[in-house]
């Protein structure tokens, strides 16, 4: 007999994203079956499965007690994921299994599909860091692509969540999470780097931390207001070639190490001023040479 209104869920995974979503469903009143983590001793997994109060410990019971199956594991645990639910015994027909992968589209879980199951990837475009956050799916994107009926149910479980759904297309999967890689992961990255640069001042953490946070939040305004290209400010713009000089110097002596990484966001700067049209090709082509000329080069054992 056919379901009418799925409403139990079993998790493969017990990370930030597994226990986010788990409760945001257990909000919309879905029962959890169980939790299961990378090894079957995992604490996490059991800590989770208390929290959400799934009974099963079992994976052939919980997954054949369930209408909704969530694998939330790094992308390269997914094949095996996937292996393990196929060895089960379970009756997948009519049943939903979702990755939350940003990079894999749903053909990687084919053959659950071909044992009957309804498919799809939902991938929140969200930073989570941990722990569970429920609130982090309200206001955030999420892609999803796959078999049409999976991606309806997922739809509206997201939008009752709050989260804004984007049908993608497979192909496109993998630039999506690059572009969402580059703008949340290397913006903690670009904060480290300034934060250690102020290390090498007398200044206090605290100050640090209070410079450079206004700076952020003042930057992502710009951005939401003007577009990424436009909000772009600073000496490089600027054609500031003497400014960009003497940051390079400073690094010399006070953070060697971060030269090269300083020299590769220079130079794609200059990139993102000169399509904009806000930078000579003569100011350009100064301040490449400058930044350029500053990078390590190797010995000729190949030795740095």
């Amino acid at each position: 007999m056919a379901r009418t209104q799925p409403s139990r869920f079993t998790l493969v995974g017990a990370g930030a994203v597994a226990s986010s979503v788990g409760l945001a469903l257990i909000r919309q009143d879905w029962r959890a079956m169980g939790v299961f983590g990378r090894t079957p001793n995992s604490a996490r997994a059991a800590a989770l499965r208390v929290e959400l109060g799934a009974d099963a410990t079992e994976l052939d019971a919980a997954c054949e007690a369930s209408d909704l199956v969530l694998i939330a594991v790094p992308d390269r645990q997914i094949p095996q994921a996937v292996e393990e639910l196929v060895r089960t015994e379970v009756d997948w027909t009519d049943k939903t299994v979702v990755h939350t992968s940003g990079a894999r589209a749903a053909d990687v879980l084919s053959a659950l599909r071909g044992a009957g199951a309804r498919t799809a990837s939902v991938h929140p475009l969200q930073s989570f860091p941990g722990p569970a956050q429920p609130d982090a799916l309200k206001g955030a994107f999420v892609t999803v692509e796959g078999n049409a009926q999976a991606i309806n149910l997922a739809r509206k479980l997201l939008e009752a969540a709050g989260s804004r759904v984007v049908p993608v297309s497979p192909a496109d999967k993998v630039a999506i999470h690059a572009a969402a890689s580059v703008i949340s992961n290397f913006t903690v990255t670009v904060a480290s780097i300034a934060r250690e640069i102020l290390q090498t001042t007398r200044l206090g953490e605290q100050e640090i931390v209070g410079m450079l946070q206004p700076l952020l939040e003042g930057t992502v305004a710009n951005i939401r207001e003007r577009g990424p290209d436009r909000a772009l400010t600073g000496p490089v713009v600027r054609g500031d070639t003497e400014t960009v000089a003497r940051h390079i110097e400073m690094l010399a002596d006070r953070a060697p190490h971060l030269i090269t990484a300083y020299v590769a966001i220079v130079t794609e700067t200059v990139r993102i001023a000169r399509k904009t049209a806000r930078l000579s090709s003569a100011d350009a082509m100064e301040i490449l040479d400058r930044a350029i000329d500053a990078l390590p080069v190797p010995s000729a054992d190949g030795q740095d």
